[in-house]
Parts: C-alpha cells; structure tokens; sequence
C-alpha cells in the first residue's frame, strides 16, 4: 500500500472548498502534528462520493493520518457507523450501537501527515432511514508501543455538528443494494484444443489411416471457472447461461450439471453469502454445429484464431437487480484444431506424452529379431499376402487425446492429459498398443509435474521381433524406466503406489486486514498399474494406467504479533483412474483379416470442498471496548462438478483386406 503524502495547503483548500452537508457543519481541515512527544493521529475522515447510501453498497473513504516521530508497519484502520441518534452516547464515552463498516492496513506510517483511502462496504443489518457518523480508530491494538496519547486516536470532537475533521455524517436509506454481477472468467487450458470434424473425411478415416471415432456424449471440450459476487442481501438463487459467439453468430452451448449427470442449457446457482467473490466451475460441451461453425473460422495459418464465451448470470429470487450491465462476461478463448494422428501445434500445446516417449533415446530402441517369437507369417505366406492386396485397407489405428485444466491455477487446480494409440498394420503384419498420461498441480500460480506414465507393446511378425517400453515418474522421480526387446513371448506386469506431500508454491494473502502468508502444495498418493503382453501374434496392454488421490495442502500463519490465524483446507483436488485395454489381433493375418480393439476409460473427480484462511485480532468498538474478531478469505467452497466418468476410446474392428 503506498502512502499519498499531502501537503498541508492542499489539506486546508480541500476543507475549505468541501461546502456543507446536510445540517451538519464542514468539518475543520487537520493540521500537521505539533512537535511533542511520539504519537499518531488519525487527522480527518474525507468527504464521501455522495451524502445517500443503500445498505450493502460499497462505499471508499479517504482519511489522513499524522504521525510525530513514530514510524510503524502494519498499523490496522477500524472504520465503523452510529446513528448521529446517539450522540449523548458519544459524549458520554458509553457504549454505542456501533456497526462495524471494515479495516485497512496501512503498510507503513513514516512521521508527517499522509492519506489513504479504504475501500468498505455499509453494513447490511442498519436501520435505514436515518444519519450515521462514519467513526474510525488507528491501532486499536494498541500495537504501536511507543505512542503516548492514544485518545487521538479516535474519532473525537463530539457535536451536533458532528464538525470535526475526523468525523463524516452520510444517510442510509431502508432499502439494500442489489447487484449480483461475474467478476471474472477463466478458461483451465487458456485455450480450447479440438478436433477437425469428422464431416472433413468422406470416408470416415483421415490421411493417415486414422479411424474417426466420435467422443463419448459425457466428455467435455471445456472446462474453466467464473468470479461471482453479489451486493446487498444475503443470499439468492440465480441460473446461469453461457453463449458461444463465432463470426457474430451466438448460440447456447451446453453446461454440465453434476447433480443429474447430464448437459443443460442453463445452471442453477444459490450465491452462498453476499460481499464476496465465489468461485463457480463450469463444464462445457460443444453441439456439432459450432464445433463446425469453429472450424469454417479456423484459419491453421493463423495464431488469432479466437471465439467468444459469454457468460450470463440471471438472478431467479430477490429484488430487482439494479445493475444488468455486470451480468454478463464476454472471454475470449483462442481455439485450436488439430486431426487425430497428426501432432497438435506445438505452439497451442505442451508436448503430448507420446511425443514425450519419442523424444526419449533409451524408450525408442530398434525391435531386433527373436527367433522365440511365435508367427503365422513366413516369407513365401506374405508373398502370398502380396498379391492383389489394397495396402492401405489392411492398416488402420484409434487415437484419441483428452486434456483439461480443472480449478484455478491462482489457488488450487489440476491438470490431466491422457491419450490412447492403437494401431495394425495387416500388409505389413505389425501393430502396436499405447497409453499415456501426465497429471500436473497448480497452486498459488506455480506448478509442479505430479506423474507421467506411458507404458506400449509392438510386434513385427514378418521379421520376427518385439518390445515393450514402460516409463512412470511421480513427483520428479524416476521409478519406472524399463524398455526391452523379448526373446521370446512375453508378459510384464507393475502394480507400484507412492504416498508424498509437495510443498511448491508460496504466496500471501490477507483475511481482512490481516495478511498471512501461506505454503502450499499437494499431498496424497498416486499409483500405476499396468500390464503388457505379447502371445504370439496378439499384442495387448491393460490395467489402471494412472490413479490418483490427492488433495491440497499448506501450511503458514499470520504475519503481524497482534493477531492469530491459520488455514482450513479440506480440498479434494483430483481423484482420479485411467484404466486401458487394448489388443491388436494378427492371428489370422493369413486369411487377410486382423482385428484392433481399444478401451480407454477416464474416472475422475476434482475440485470438490473447501479451502480458507482466518485471522483473529483486537477489534475496538466504540466506546469503550476491544474485542476478538475472525475474518475468513474462503478460496474454494464448492462441490465436485468435475464428477463423472466417460470413454476417451471404446472400438472394436475387424478388417478383411
């Protein structure tokens, strides 16, 4: 917080050009402190933006405070309201009906006269219809240990006029605000990845003999969060709406609702407590028709390929919102389009797990040739196999991706990627099994590699040879790098489980007034099971490739002596299972038929619980008393929308060529 020093001239013509409000005289304008002993002041409360508030609304308020010989750090503000009603109450120095308007830290007070401004809110439980004093206190803690006169302070000069300088007299009407409005919107990824519509192939197979295979109704092309807030009462219900704008068209898209496990075009919402930010997740599916509407206005040359989300907050209880202009949040999300088997643009995603493994010498070694290896194929049965034979309709593969971002990577979230390739290659009598997948935490704005597995199987039954390649690192640490080429057939299976706590991100925070300072990572355990095999002529590789039970964790406190505080976290960030199977089937290559089959199925839950800060501190209430107060920052109270569990691949073709 930066402090804005204010000459005394300009102090003195702001309070003589301020004018009268009300009844209530002008307050006099503060002055530089006096030389004397060591104490701090607050010097003035500032005029407000305007003289009528609704209850609920925000409101800033300017102040001075002036300081003789004392310099302090972390001095906390206390801004509170009492009806002007009570006036002999003040005089008297008796307990008021004070209520409590909110704090400021000032970071740093240096000796002089410098002033702030505190951006509050009026309290939602006043009685309306009648004048309150805006009152303050500086170190109601009585922190600053070598200020001798704490009396200033205070508010003070008590008057009908309520002319002091440190005294503000505003009205509050008997009615609340009423503004529910979206804060912010974030897509998980930053962008959206998809792939080219199946309508682009005449044949339902791309150039590289890929079968398009369509995605399973239940998964998701996006996923991300809003920022909701709303002023006034305490609570609301409201539905939710998102709208997806290409080339000036805008159509509803589909969101998920995790109670029924099914799309919708609109999401119910009961915002939780007013005068915060809560975080909604959202989870969306796009309809055919703007998958192909995003297409027509893709251009793969181009890195400004960029659609529009429209988010839509509706209020369905409650007065009247006053405010439709905040009610809806235009992001702009950058899209890209990429054909199964093709890589996808490297300047639109990290590297995918296979290419990870290609890009890794010891997991690429060359098959050699086994003499143990069991096959139908000889040399003079594939010169059979040559003979009027479409090279191209005995090769085939199912390749399927899926990559999200879930929570907010400026808190807690997680990020999975997984990906299944299968392939046969009938003509020249080979295949392969292949599964991936890399689960990455975020937290605070940092992020760590939590596991990356991959594990795949290949045959070449014309010139007899094999391998199988398995690789596993968990947070950071290599504990699978095997790859090997077989003798003969062959059959490895792991079943490996780690438990471990990350400690990664560090960032500071302030409930209320209080900052805290906090370490945060994940904790829980992973595990890895997988098994590959080669029989002879049918390749296959199954098991739970990757499962998961990790929630978020941090530690830390408060950074003043004047206060107590801590975090509450029960967080699930992901639970998780990715269990393959898959089998390429070459045994009855010589009656010019092979069979490829391919399961890959994704379980998942994430984000789901609760994680906050609190802080508790002398709070003073005017008259005469000093109390404990809790201030909580909630970062996530949210149930599992990311709940649910689909096929990423689920074939099965037998080809004759």
């Amino acid at each position: 917080m930066k402090a804005i020093t204010t000459p005394i001239l300009l102090v003195v013509v702001a309070a003589l050009l301020a004018g009268c409000e009300k009844n209530y005289s002008s307050p006099e304008a503060p002055t530089l402190p006096e030389p004397g002993p060591p104490t701090i002041a607050l010097a003035s409360i500032a005029h407000t933006e305007k003289s009528v508030y609704l209850k609920g609304e925000p409101i800033s308020i300017g102040f001075s405070i002036s300081s003789t010989e004392i310099s302090a750090d972390n001095v906390i503000v206390d801004f509170q309201m009492v009806p002007v009603s009570e006036l002999d109450l003040l005089l008297a120095g008796a307990e008021t009906t004070a209520e409590e308007m909110g704090d400021f830290v000032v970071e740093s007070i240096a000796p002089g006269l410098a002033s702030y401004q505190a951006d509050l809110v009026i309290p939602n439980n006043l009685i309306g219809d009648q004048d309150y004093v805006i009152i303050a206190m500086v170190d109601p803690q009585a922190n600053v240990t070598n200020d001798v006169d704490l009396q200033d302070n205070l508010s003070r000069g008590f008057n009908k006029n309520f002319n002091h300088p440190t005294t503000r007299v505003i009205t509050i009407t008997d009615s609340f605000i009423n503004d529910l409005s979206i804060e912010n919107a974030e897509v998980g990824e930053g962008f959206i990845l998809l792939e080219t519509p199946s309508s682009n192939f005449s044949d339902g197979m791309t150039a590289s003999n890929v079968v398009l295979i369509e995605d399973d109704p239940r998964e998701s092309n996006a996923v991300g969060h809003i920022d909701v807030k709303k002023l006034g009462a305490d609570s609301m219900s409201a539905i939710i709406q998102v709208d997806v704008i290409v080339d000036g068209v805008e159509t509803a898209a589909l969101m998920w609702k995790g109670e029924n496990d099914e799309w919708v075009n609109e999401v119910p919402y009961d915002v939780p407590s007013p005068n915060e930010v809560h975080y909604v997740p959202w989870d969306i599916r796009l309809s055919p028709a703007q998958r192909d509407a995003l297409f027509a206005a893709y251009d793969a040359a181009s890195i400004e390929n960029v659609a529009t989300f429209r988010f839509r907050i509706q209020q369905t209880s409650g007065a009247q919102d006053e405010n439709l202009a905040n009610n809806s949040f235009e992001l702009e999300v950058p899209f890209r389009f990429f054909t199964p088997g093709d890589a996808p643009d490297a300047d639109a995603v990290a590297a995918t797990a296979q290419t990870a493994f290609q890009a890794n010498s010891r997991l690429n070694m060359p098959l050699k040739s086994l003499a143990g290896l069991s096959t139908p194929l000889t040399a003079l049965s594939h010169n059979d196999l040559l003979e009027s034979v479409d090279t191209e309709a005995a090769k085939f593969s199912f390749e399927r991706s899926f990559s999200q971002v879930y929570g907010d990577k400026g808190k807690f979230g997680v990020g999975i990627s997984f990906s299944s390739s299968n392939s046969v290659d009938g003509f020249a009598g080979k295949g392969q099994i292949y599964n991936g997948a890399e689960v990455n935490a975020y937290a605070l704005g940092k992020a760590i590699e939590l596991a990356k597995a991959f594990g795949t199987a290949e045959a070449d039954l014309l010139y007899p040879s094999a391998s199988y390649q398995a690789f596993v690192r968990v947070f950071g640490d290599v504990v699978i790098d095997e790859g090997d080429s077989a003798s003969a057939d062959i059959s490895r299976d792991w079943g490996l489980q780690w438990t471990e706590r990350k400690t990664f991100a560090t960032a500071r925070f302030f409930a209320g007034p209080i900052p805290i300072t906090i370490k945060a990572g994940a904790s829980g355990s992973v595990g890895f099971g997988a098994g590959l095999a080669l029989n002879g002529p049918v390749i296959s590789g199954y098991g739970d490739l990757f499962y998961a039970s990790l929630n978020a964790y941090a530690t830390g406190g408060v950074d003043v002596g004047f206060a107590s505080g801590g975090i509450g976290a029960d967080l699930l960030l992901l639970q998780q299972t990715f269990r393959v199977s898959g089998e390429a089937d070459l045994s009855d290559i010589l009656n010019r038929h092979v069979t490829l089959n391919a399961l890959a199925q994704n379980q998942i839950k994430a984000i789901q619980g609760r994680f906050y800060l609190f802080a508790k501190y002398p709070k003073y209430k005017f008259c005469c008393k000093v109390k404990k107060k809790t201030k909580t920052l909630t970062l996530y109270n949210t149930g599992a929308l990311f709940d649910k569990s689909w096929d990423l691949v689920n074939e099965s073709r037998t080809v004759s060529f």
